[in-house]
Order: C-alpha cells, then structure tokens, then sequence
C-alpha cells in the first residue's frame, strides 16, 4: 500500500484546511462530516456518512406500484389488527 502525503493548514482558530485531493479521495463535500480518529499520537481522517446516506435504499422497491390510497388502507388495515391484538 502506498503512502501519501497532503499538507494543509491550520488557521488562528484551530480550523483545518483539507486539501482538495483528499478530499475528494475520501469523498467530502462542502458541509460534510469528517472523524479525526487518535491512535498513538497520529490521527486518521475518516469521512462520516449522513443516516440518510446510510439507509438509503436499504429497503427494496415494492414489486409492483402502489397508489397512495392503496397505501393508506393498507397501513390503516395493519394498525386495526395491530390494535386488535393488544386488546385496544
């Protein structure tokens, strides 16, 4: 694995300028997260996802189309039976 060095500066308020091609490396945009991670006096920068990044599409698109209303009833007819088990 091959090592690479970026220099970037620290301004009088102890904010950090990342330069461009780590950033784009790591895949960081404007108001982006970053991790400073500290192991034995050297420190990674790992770029933090969003929860939305993180479950983005994490549940399959339904097989067929379903309208709104159709959703709607579905989810009314689920909270019924759901309510009906609990004794509501």
């Amino acid at each position: 694995m091959q090592t690479y060095t970026y220099i970037g500066s620290v301004s009088p308020k102890g904010q950090i300028t990342i330069p461009k091609t780590l950033r784009r490396l790591l895949g960081v945009k404007p108001k982006g997260k970053i991790a400073f991670k500290v192991e034995h006096r050297m420190v990674k920068i790992v770029p933090v996802g969003s929860q939305v990044d993180a479950t983005y599409q994490v549940v399959p698109a339904l097989a067929k189309k379903v309208s709104f209303k159709d959703m709607s009833m579905i989810a009314s007819e689920e909270h019924s039976i759901e309510a009906a088990h609990e004794g509501l």
